[in-house]
């Protein structure tokens, strides 16, 4: 099952199966840390975030919404106007509720 899933969209079934996921965890299938692995992803926008100088110490964003404002990101993980930028890769962890 959870090979299956692994190649579904974003936010395609996470919600549904949040709850029995430490069942899942706790079954020691040889495929969970491939499943987990899959729901980190890329969207349009955090594929349009690929320098910038972090803020230490933050540590995660959440949000409600299936898209996050670019902007949004930018403002809370980078410093504004750093003359030093750094390459990354910005992504998203499609598993709701694990902070």
């Amino acid at each position: 099952m959870l090979d299956f899933l692994s190649g579904y969209r974003l936010d395609h079934h996470s919600r549904e199966i949040n709850d029995i996921l430490p069942e899942i965890v706790n079954t020691q299938l040889p495929n969970v840390g491939s499943y987990f692995e899959s729901r980190i992803r890329q969207t349009e926008e955090t594929k349009r975030i690929n320098a910038g100088l972090l803020i230490n110490g933050e540590l995660g964003l959440a949000s409600s919404k299936l898209t996050i404002d670019q902007e949004e990101i930018k403002k809370v993980f980078f410093q504004q106007d750093a003359k030093l930028v750094n390459d990354i890769k910005c992504e998203v962890l499609d598993i709701p509720k694990v902070h």
